[in-house]
Protein backbone atom coordinates (compact mmCIF):
# COMPACT_ATOMS: atom_id res chain seq x y z
CA UNK A 1 0.00 0.00 0.00
CA UNK A 2 1.44 3.18 -0.84
CA UNK A 3 0.14 7.20 -1.70
CA UNK A 4 -0.14 8.60 -4.86
CA UNK A 5 2.80 10.59 -6.12
CA UNK A 6 2.67 14.17 -5.74
CA UNK A 7 0.48 15.88 -7.89
CA UNK A 8 -0.84 12.46 -9.72
CA UNK A 9 -3.22 10.02 -9.25
CA UNK A 10 -0.79 7.28 -9.05
CA UNK A 11 2.12 5.70 -8.27
CA UNK A 12 5.46 4.19 -9.63
CA UNK A 13 5.80 1.27 -6.92
CA UNK A 14 9.02 -1.04 -6.33
CA UNK A 15 9.03 -4.49 -5.17
CA UNK A 16 10.77 -7.33 -5.15
CA UNK A 17 9.46 -10.88 -5.72
CA UNK A 18 11.98 -13.85 -5.94
CA UNK A 19 11.13 -17.65 -7.00
CA UNK A 20 13.33 -21.09 -6.31
CA UNK A 21 12.63 -24.36 -7.13
CA UNK A 22 14.25 -27.79 -5.12
CA UNK A 23 16.02 -28.93 -8.87
CA UNK A 24 16.80 -25.32 -10.32
CA UNK A 25 17.19 -23.49 -7.60
CA UNK A 26 16.39 -19.95 -8.97
CA UNK A 27 14.32 -19.81 -11.62
CA UNK A 28 12.91 -17.28 -13.96
CA UNK A 29 9.93 -15.57 -13.29
CA UNK A 30 6.93 -13.55 -15.56
CA UNK A 31 4.73 -10.64 -13.66
CA UNK A 32 2.38 -8.28 -14.90
CA UNK A 33 3.81 -5.21 -13.88
CA UNK A 34 7.55 -5.46 -12.86
CA UNK A 35 8.73 -3.29 -10.34
CA UNK A 36 9.12 0.54 -10.85
CA UNK A 37 5.72 0.33 -13.02
CA UNK A 38 2.97 3.26 -12.46
CA UNK A 39 -0.14 1.88 -10.82
CA UNK A 40 -3.26 3.86 -10.77
CA UNK A 41 -4.90 5.04 -7.76
CA UNK A 42 -7.18 1.92 -5.73
CA UNK A 43 -6.10 -1.77 -6.06
CA UNK A 44 -4.38 -3.48 -8.66
CA UNK A 45 -3.84 -7.52 -8.51
CA UNK A 46 -0.57 -8.69 -9.64
CA UNK A 47 0.17 -12.55 -11.13
CA UNK A 48 3.50 -13.22 -11.11
CA UNK A 49 4.18 -16.98 -12.54
CA UNK A 50 7.69 -19.02 -12.07
CA UNK A 51 8.28 -21.77 -14.84
CA UNK A 52 11.00 -24.16 -13.95
CA UNK A 53 13.01 -26.48 -16.79
CA UNK A 54 10.66 -28.90 -16.91
CA UNK A 55 7.75 -26.70 -17.78
CA UNK A 56 6.53 -26.98 -13.80
CA UNK A 57 4.82 -23.57 -13.25
CA UNK A 58 4.20 -22.02 -10.00
CA UNK A 59 1.62 -18.60 -9.34
CA UNK A 60 1.45 -16.23 -6.69
CA UNK A 61 -0.83 -13.41 -6.54
CA UNK A 62 -0.06 -10.18 -4.61
CA UNK A 63 -2.18 -6.47 -4.53
CA UNK A 64 -1.13 -3.05 -5.22
CA UNK A 65 -3.08 -0.53 -3.24
CA UNK A 66 -2.66 3.57 -4.13
CA UNK A 67 -3.84 5.51 -1.78
CA UNK A 68 -4.87 8.85 -3.02
CA UNK A 69 -3.62 10.81 0.11
CA UNK A 70 -3.53 14.15 -1.61
CA UNK A 71 -5.68 16.92 -0.50
CA UNK A 72 -7.27 18.87 -3.32
CA UNK A 73 -6.38 22.44 -3.51
CA UNK A 74 -8.53 25.48 -2.94
CA UNK A 75 -7.94 29.16 -4.25
CA UNK A 76 -10.65 31.55 -1.73
CA UNK A 77 -11.46 35.13 -3.94
CA UNK A 78 -10.20 38.56 -2.10
CA UNK A 79 -12.00 40.06 0.43
CA UNK A 80 -15.68 41.38 -0.63
CA UNK A 81 -16.60 45.06 0.16
CA UNK A 82 -19.92 46.29 -0.47
CA UNK A 83 -22.69 48.79 1.04
CA UNK A 84 -25.58 48.14 2.85
CA UNK A 85 -29.03 47.45 0.81
CA UNK A 86 -31.37 50.62 0.83
CA UNK A 87 -33.03 51.01 4.25
CA UNK A 88 -31.86 47.19 5.80
CA UNK A 89 -29.03 46.68 8.09
CA UNK A 90 -27.32 44.31 5.39
CA UNK A 91 -26.87 43.16 1.90
CA UNK A 92 -27.28 39.93 -0.24
CA UNK A 93 -24.07 39.70 -1.36
CA UNK A 94 -22.66 36.61 -4.40
CA UNK A 95 -19.77 36.30 -4.11
CA UNK A 96 -17.60 33.71 -6.66
CA UNK A 97 -16.90 30.14 -5.60
CA UNK A 98 -13.20 29.74 -4.93
CA UNK A 99 -11.08 27.71 -7.85
CA UNK A 100 -10.50 24.14 -7.13
CA UNK A 101 -8.23 21.14 -8.21
CA UNK A 102 -7.33 17.45 -7.25
CA UNK A 103 -4.80 15.43 -8.17
CA UNK A 104 -7.45 13.07 -9.25
CA UNK A 105 -10.99 13.32 -10.76
CA UNK A 106 -13.83 13.75 -9.14
CA UNK A 107 -13.21 16.69 -6.83
CA UNK A 108 -16.31 17.70 -5.28
CA UNK A 109 -18.82 20.87 -5.19
CA UNK A 110 -17.36 23.65 -2.83
CA UNK A 111 -19.50 24.61 0.33
CA UNK A 112 -19.42 27.68 1.43
CA UNK A 113 -20.96 29.00 4.92
CA UNK A 114 -22.32 31.62 4.63
CA UNK A 115 -23.47 30.27 1.37
CA UNK A 116 -23.39 32.56 -1.86
CA UNK A 117 -26.36 34.80 -2.34
CA UNK A 118 -26.58 34.95 1.54
CA UNK A 119 -27.98 38.11 3.63
CA UNK A 120 -24.54 39.66 4.95
CA UNK A 121 -25.46 42.05 8.02
CA UNK A 122 -23.39 45.44 8.71
CA UNK A 123 -19.86 44.76 9.55
CA UNK A 124 -17.03 41.84 8.96
CA UNK A 125 -18.42 38.01 8.47
CA UNK A 126 -15.83 35.22 8.05
CA UNK A 127 -16.63 33.22 5.22
CA UNK A 128 -15.16 29.50 5.37
CA UNK A 129 -15.19 27.10 2.19
CA UNK A 130 -14.65 23.51 1.86
CA UNK A 131 -13.64 21.32 -0.96
CA UNK A 132 -13.09 17.19 -1.09
CA UNK A 133 -12.40 14.73 -2.85
CA UNK A 134 -13.40 11.13 -4.12
CA UNK A 135 -11.34 9.85 -1.14
CA UNK A 136 -12.78 12.51 1.32
CA UNK A 137 -9.77 14.33 1.70
CA UNK A 138 -10.68 17.99 2.56
CA UNK A 139 -9.32 21.45 2.19
CA UNK A 140 -10.43 24.63 3.39
CA UNK A 141 -9.91 28.65 2.73
CA UNK A 142 -11.39 31.39 4.17
CA UNK A 143 -12.19 35.13 3.16
CA UNK A 144 -14.20 38.06 4.73
CA UNK A 145 -17.20 39.84 3.25
CA UNK A 146 -17.68 43.69 4.96
CA UNK A 147 -20.99 45.75 4.48
CA UNK A 148 -20.09 49.31 5.13
CA UNK A 149 -23.18 51.19 6.63
CA UNK A 150 -23.33 54.08 4.29
CA UNK A 151 -26.71 55.46 5.08
CA UNK A 152 -26.74 58.45 7.14
CA UNK A 153 -29.87 58.49 10.25
CA UNK A 154 -33.08 60.95 10.21
CA UNK A 155 -33.56 63.20 12.41
CA UNK A 156 -36.70 65.50 13.82
CA UNK A 157 -36.10 68.31 16.09
CA UNK A 158 -38.70 68.95 18.00
CA UNK A 159 -40.84 72.52 17.43
CA UNK A 160 -39.21 75.81 18.47
CA UNK A 161 -39.10 76.33 22.30
CA UNK A 162 -40.53 79.60 24.02
CA UNK A 163 -40.08 80.46 28.01
CA UNK A 164 -39.78 83.07 30.09
CA UNK A 165 -37.41 84.46 33.04
CA UNK A 166 -39.39 84.66 36.68
CA UNK A 167 -39.03 88.62 36.65
CA UNK A 168 -37.11 90.89 34.82
CA UNK A 169 -33.87 91.51 36.41
CA UNK A 170 -33.05 87.10 35.48
CA UNK A 171 -30.50 86.74 33.05
CA UNK A 172 -31.51 82.89 31.91
CA UNK A 173 -33.33 80.30 32.60
CA UNK A 174 -33.58 76.47 32.55
CA UNK A 175 -35.25 74.91 29.50
CA UNK A 176 -36.62 70.95 29.22
CA UNK A 177 -36.86 70.01 25.70
CA UNK A 178 -38.03 66.72 24.14
CA UNK A 179 -35.40 64.51 22.71
CA UNK A 180 -35.56 64.59 18.53
CA UNK A 181 -36.91 61.94 16.98
CA UNK A 182 -34.12 59.24 15.20
CA UNK A 183 -34.48 56.80 13.20
CA UNK A 184 -31.96 54.55 10.54
CA UNK A 185 -31.58 51.48 8.59
CA UNK A 186 -29.84 49.90 11.51
CA UNK A 187 -31.40 51.75 14.65
CA UNK A 188 -29.62 50.21 17.87
CA UNK A 189 -26.18 51.74 17.49
CA UNK A 190 -27.71 55.35 17.18
CA UNK A 191 -25.85 58.49 19.15
CA UNK A 192 -27.52 61.55 19.79
CA UNK A 193 -26.17 65.03 20.85
CA UNK A 194 -28.10 68.56 21.45
CA UNK A 195 -25.85 71.36 21.96
CA UNK A 196 -26.85 73.21 24.28
CA UNK A 197 -28.16 70.17 25.95
CA UNK A 198 -31.80 70.39 27.09
CA UNK A 199 -31.77 70.82 31.10
CA UNK A 200 -29.17 74.23 30.12
CA UNK A 201 -29.43 77.43 31.33
CA UNK A 202 -30.60 79.48 28.16
CA UNK A 203 -29.91 83.60 28.21
CA UNK A 204 -32.73 86.11 27.33
CA UNK A 205 -32.58 85.98 23.67
CA UNK A 206 -32.55 83.43 20.71
CA UNK A 207 -30.63 80.60 21.46
CA UNK A 208 -30.02 77.61 18.01
CA UNK A 209 -30.10 74.28 19.42
CA UNK A 210 -28.20 72.02 17.32
CA UNK A 211 -29.19 68.28 17.61
CA UNK A 212 -26.56 65.36 15.65
CA UNK A 213 -27.39 61.76 15.26
CA UNK A 214 -24.65 59.35 14.59
CA UNK A 215 -24.78 55.90 13.34
CA UNK A 216 -22.62 52.79 14.02
CA UNK A 217 -21.38 53.30 10.16
CA UNK A 218 -20.28 57.17 11.51
CA UNK A 219 -23.10 58.62 9.53
CA UNK A 220 -24.11 61.94 10.86
CA UNK A 221 -27.48 63.82 10.05
CA UNK A 222 -28.14 67.68 11.77
CA UNK A 223 -31.42 69.44 13.09
CA UNK A 224 -31.73 72.58 14.76
CA UNK A 225 -34.40 74.78 16.53
CA UNK A 226 -34.62 77.46 18.43
CA UNK A 227 -35.14 78.68 22.18
CA UNK A 228 -36.51 81.69 22.64
CA UNK A 229 -36.16 83.51 26.35
CA UNK A 230 -38.24 86.40 27.33
CA UNK A 231 -37.62 87.99 30.45
CA UNK A 232 -40.47 89.98 30.83
CA UNK A 233 -43.99 88.28 31.57
CA UNK A 234 -47.49 89.28 31.73
CA UNK A 235 -50.75 87.14 32.53
CA UNK A 236 -54.23 89.13 32.85
CA UNK A 237 -55.37 88.45 36.47
CA UNK A 238 -58.97 87.79 35.14
CA UNK A 239 -58.23 86.11 32.02
CA UNK A 240 -54.85 83.75 31.73
CA UNK A 241 -55.23 83.29 28.04
CA UNK A 242 -53.95 86.90 27.62
CA UNK A 243 -50.39 87.04 27.82
CA UNK A 244 -47.58 89.35 26.79
CA UNK A 245 -44.31 88.17 26.65
CA UNK A 246 -41.31 90.93 25.53
CA UNK A 247 -37.50 90.92 25.69
CA UNK A 248 -36.82 94.56 27.64
CA UNK A 249 -33.47 94.34 25.72
CA UNK A 250 -34.18 94.16 22.61
CA UNK A 251 -38.24 94.97 21.96
CA UNK A 252 -38.88 91.89 20.51
CA UNK A 253 -42.68 90.47 21.53
CA UNK A 254 -44.62 87.91 21.59
CA UNK A 255 -48.91 88.62 22.60
CA UNK A 256 -51.37 85.77 23.10
CA UNK A 257 -55.14 87.32 23.42
CA UNK A 258 -58.34 84.84 24.08
CA UNK A 259 -60.16 84.00 21.05
CA UNK A 260 -57.22 84.52 18.63
CA UNK A 261 -55.99 81.61 17.38
CA UNK A 262 -52.20 82.56 16.62
CA UNK A 263 -50.25 84.94 18.45
CA UNK A 264 -48.97 88.19 17.62
CA UNK A 265 -45.63 88.99 17.09
CA UNK A 266 -43.15 92.04 16.35
CA UNK A 267 -40.83 94.29 17.66
CA UNK A 268 -41.59 97.76 19.32
CA UNK A 269 -38.82 100.51 21.41
CA UNK A 270 -38.91 99.86 24.27
CA UNK A 271 -37.38 101.88 27.64
CA UNK A 272 -35.45 100.26 30.32
CA UNK A 273 -34.45 101.19 33.65
CA UNK A 274 -32.91 98.44 36.02
CA UNK A 275 -35.65 95.78 36.28
CA UNK A 276 -38.40 98.07 35.01
CA UNK A 277 -39.14 98.62 31.42
CA UNK A 278 -41.47 99.91 28.56
CA UNK A 279 -42.72 98.69 25.43
CA UNK A 280 -44.19 100.65 22.49
CA UNK A 281 -45.48 99.01 19.02
CA UNK A 282 -47.08 101.63 16.67
CA UNK A 283 -48.25 100.36 13.60
CA UNK A 284 -50.96 100.59 10.73
CA UNK A 285 -52.72 97.38 11.88
CA UNK A 286 -52.03 97.75 15.73
CA UNK A 287 -51.03 99.71 18.93
CA UNK A 288 -49.51 97.47 21.76
CA UNK A 289 -48.26 99.23 24.25
CA UNK A 290 -46.81 97.81 27.86
CA UNK A 291 -44.89 98.13 31.37
CA UNK A 292 -43.58 96.31 33.89
CA UNK A 293 -42.35 97.35 37.46
CA UNK A 294 -39.81 95.02 38.46
CA UNK A 295 -39.46 96.36 41.98
CA UNK A 296 -43.33 95.30 42.54
CA UNK A 297 -43.73 92.73 40.62
CA UNK A 298 -46.50 93.82 38.56
CA UNK A 299 -47.39 95.15 34.99
CA UNK A 300 -50.16 96.16 32.46
CA UNK A 301 -50.26 95.35 28.79
CA UNK A 302 -52.64 96.62 26.42
CA UNK A 303 -53.53 95.73 22.38
CA UNK A 304 -55.38 97.70 19.42
CA UNK A 305 -55.85 96.20 16.39
CA UNK A 306 -56.83 98.21 14.76
CA UNK A 307 -55.67 101.56 16.82
CA UNK A 308 -58.22 102.56 18.62
CA UNK A 309 -60.42 99.62 18.39
CA UNK A 310 -59.45 97.66 22.00
CA UNK A 311 -58.69 93.88 21.25
CA UNK A 312 -57.01 93.39 24.95
CA UNK A 313 -56.07 94.35 28.24
CA UNK A 314 -53.74 92.97 30.83
CA UNK A 315 -53.48 93.59 34.30
CA UNK A 316 -50.73 91.38 36.40
CA UNK A 317 -50.27 91.97 39.74
CA UNK A 318 -47.93 89.37 40.69
CA UNK A 319 -45.58 88.54 38.26
CA UNK A 320 -43.83 85.68 40.12
CA UNK A 321 -47.23 83.56 40.03
CA UNK A 322 -47.68 83.40 36.32
CA UNK A 323 -48.27 79.82 34.94
CA UNK A 324 -49.27 80.20 31.12
CA UNK A 325 -47.26 81.20 28.55
CA UNK A 326 -47.82 82.30 25.20
CA UNK A 327 -46.99 79.95 22.56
Amino acid sequence: MVSTDANKCSAKVNFQVSATDACDGVVPIEIDFPSGSEFPKGETIVHVKATDKSDNAGNSFFKVTVVDAQTPTINCVVDVSVNNEPNKCSAVVNYQLPMVSDNCPGVGAVSCNPPVGSSFPIGITNVTCTVKDAANNQAQCNFKVTVKDTQAPTIQCPADKIAATATPCSTGVVVNYPAPTVGDNCPNNLNVICSPASGSVFPVGTTSVTCTVTDGGGNQTQCSFKVNIFNVWLQDESNSANVLLFNSNTGEYRLCVAGMNQPVTGTGTVMKQGCSASLQHNTADRRVMASVDGGGNKGNASYQSPPGTLKATILDKNILNNTVLCQ
